[in-house]
């Protein structure tokens, strides 16, 4: 089979456009679910499927059906019981949509339904059944897999309906994208890598518009929706037709029901006119949510996402929920239930808007030295070359209102206690740059992704409870030069796995540290570049009951950079490799972008200026430039280097 696989590489380079690592992969592996390849024999299906997936990758599943790690757990949890619930099932993709690293289908497949499917009884029927699926991957191979299925919708389909029928068309209804783009849509040798740009910019927006509901930004179905758009909703919330629809049944279902919303995003992906996402929403369930009265419980909704854009709109988008899931956390089994509540009472008109409000801060002159005559101060830094403020004037700041949340959300996708090692890497490779450095204590530098995995792995061991309390966060620059942070925090836990202090001590201990970092776009998203942390080592010692500090192996007293330089890399810094233009050049490109005539209110010019150009996006890949040269420096600020 890797045979196969090579020849059908090889045979890619010769299309107009290259298919993209990803949706090679997938559809060889597709290919033999799709074909039911040796579907019960172990050892010839293993033989083949081996090679398009990592020993460790993740299948992640919806409620009922369960979580699976490594191909034998796969196909004994969820490959073989599928394939014993339905037969003579075929698979219809509508949109199969890849990068090299990531990608995502939305799929129907029919069949018969003969067998029992997570405790749920067969009808000996014909029915659909509604998928989705995301996909990251580590070089050809598939690393995570998150799977997707309707179940709601398959009950309604026995007859059993769980979940209050929506105001809307509630069928389970779903239809391919409107356009001549192939089926599965898009064609990828027809279509221009680059194009995916676009798509991007306009979903990114209606991620922080309908989703991430950032401070200041636009109304929830927003004008980059357009007045006619197609939406197919799951189970329970069905289909809009139109924004308003949209609007009242869709987003409003979601903003009437939980407050205190929160959104954690997973994986983004686009090709041509399409995009993916996958996340969780996280939220406080204070209002009647399909059916549900308010149980003022805080809850996790798994959402998987797709979008048609068309023009710079959004003319249509495809929503699935993990309801069954979501309902567990309220005690309710979904998937036996046997009486549906009633539907949700008269409602208001939800608030859609996302608000905040930002403070300028007063202007001022520095103070000068009051004593020149003194031996030593720091005054070299003040009229040198070394910038401490970000140096590119009248810079386009747009990820600037978005920073401080960011920090959070990434701190949590690494540290939050409970994460699977699958998911924590992943993070890791998505948020931070692959040559990362760190300077902690004792001047101590760390080195590498692989060096971060292991920094992070040995201090969840030693301290699995740990927690990460943000207490504030500063975030300055501009999407030019960059951004740099303050993240103090306060850490807490117990000490029960091994370290290098010593066996476990069962003892819990808190205390403060702070954490600055320099953050910059890599490759089309924001990423940690550099960290510089300092944290209350003797406090965590001192809880710990550590007494003898010469046990405790620490390197040899070193002191970081001091001789009247910033920490490096500094503003401006590009990943290495990426020459061609200087900085004025980028920074002349990107505004006139900005100012370019056709960008008018209202258009979709703005984003791709200012999210894609100076940030990272289609022109930036042809002016990508290197400030410097010197190593680039990352570490998670929440890497906790100078715990051990």
């Amino acid at each position: 089979m890797a045979t196969g696989l090579a020849v059908l590489l090889v045979g890619a380079a010769a299309l107009p456009y290259p298919i993209p690592v990803a949706k090679r992969v997938i559809r060889a592996m597709d290919d033999v679910i799709a074909n039911h390849v040796a579907v019960y024999d172990w050892d010839a299906w293993s033989a083949i499927m081996k090679d398009y997936w990592t020993e460790d990758f993740v299948y992640d599943t919806v409620h009922g059906i369960g979580n699976f790690t490594g191909l034998r757990d796969w196909f004994d949890g969820e490959h073989v019981p599928f394939n014993i619930a339905f037969d003579q099932v075929y698979f219809n993709q509508l949109i199969f949509l890849a990068e090299n690293a990531t990608a995502s289908t939305t799929t129907y497949a029919k069949g018969r339904w003969y067998g029992p499917l997570a405790g749920m009884p067969p009808t000996n029927d014909t029915v659909f059944i509604r998928i989705c699926d995301f996909y990251r991957l580590k070089g050809d191979k598939i690393a995570y897999n998150w799977m997707m299925l309707d179940l709601p919708d398959l009950l309604r389909q026995a007859g059993r309906r769980v979940l209050p029928v929506a105001p809307v068309r509630d069928d389970g209804w779903f239809a391919p994208p409107v356009g001549i783009d192939g089926i599965p849509a898009p064609y990828s040798p027809l279509t221009p890598p680059a194009s995916a740009e676009l798509s991007r910019d306009v979903v990114r927006v209606l991620l922080d518009e309908d989703w991430f509901e950032k401070p200041g930004g636009a109304a929830a179905a927003g004008p980059l929706w357009d007045e006619h758009m197609r939406f197919y909703g799951p189970s329970g919330v069905g289909f809009s037709s139109g924004r308003g629809e949209y609007r009242e049944h869709f987003i409003g279902v979601l903003r009437r029901g939980f407050s205190g919303r929160t959104f954690e995003l997973d994986v983004l992906s686009c090709e041509g006119a399409y995009c993916a996402a996958h996340g969780h929403l996280h939220a406080t369930h204070s209002g009647c949510f399909l059916g549900e009265a308010a149980t003022g419980s805080r809850v996790r909704l798994r959402v998987g996402l797709h979008w048609h854009v068309v023009g710079g709109i959004a003319t249509e988008g495809y929503a699935m929920f993990d309801t069954p899931a979501l309902f567990a956390q309220l005690g309710i089994d979904l998937l036996v239930r046997t009486v549906v509540p009633p539907p949700c009472g008269p409602i208001d008109e939800p608030p859609l808007a996302a608000t905040g409000e930002g403070t300028e801060g007063a202007a001022g002159s520095p103070p000068t030295p009051s004593d020149q005559s003194l031996p030593w101060s720091n005054d070299c830094l003040l009229g040198g070359d070394e910038a401490l403020q970000p140096p590119t004037k009248d810079a386009p700041a747009t990820f600037l209102e978005h920073c401080a949340e960011w920090v959070v959300r990434t701190t949590d996708a690494v540290w939050r206690p409970g994460l699977g090692a699958a998911r924590v890497n992943a993070s890791l490779e998505e948020y931070f740059y692959e040559g990362w450095s760190s300077v902690s204590a004792f001047g101590k530098e760390y080195r590498g992704m692989e060096a971060l995995k292991e920094l992070v792995w040995r201090t969840r061991r030693a301290f699995p409870d740990l927690r990460i309390h943000v207490t504030d966060v500063f975030c300055v620059g501009n999407d030019v030069d960059g951004y740099k942070t303050t993240m103090p925090d306060v850490l807490t836990g117990t000490h029960t796995g091994p370290s290098s202090f010593g066996p476990p001590t069962g003892k819990s201990f808190a205390y403060n540290g702070i954490a600055v970092c320099y953050v910059q776009k890599v490759g089309g998203r924001w990423q940690y570049v550099s960290e510089v942390v300092a944290h209350d080592e003797l406090a965590l010692f001192s809880q710990l009951g550590l007494t003898n500090l010469s046990a405790v192996p620490h390197p040899a007293t070193t002191a970081a950079p001091h001789d009247c330089r910033t920490n490096r890399p500094t503003w401006g810094w590009q990943p290495p490799g990426k020459d061609g233009v200087t900085p004025a050049a980028l920074r002349e490109a990107s505004f006139s972008a900005r100012a370019s005539p056709a960008v008018t209110a209202g258009s979709i010019r703005p984003i791709a200026a200012l999210g894609g150009i100076v940030a990272g996006g289609t022109l930036a890949s042809l002016l990508v430039l290197s400030l410097r040269r010197q190593t680039a420096y990352l570490l998670s600020p929440r890497s906790m280097n100078g715990l051990l």
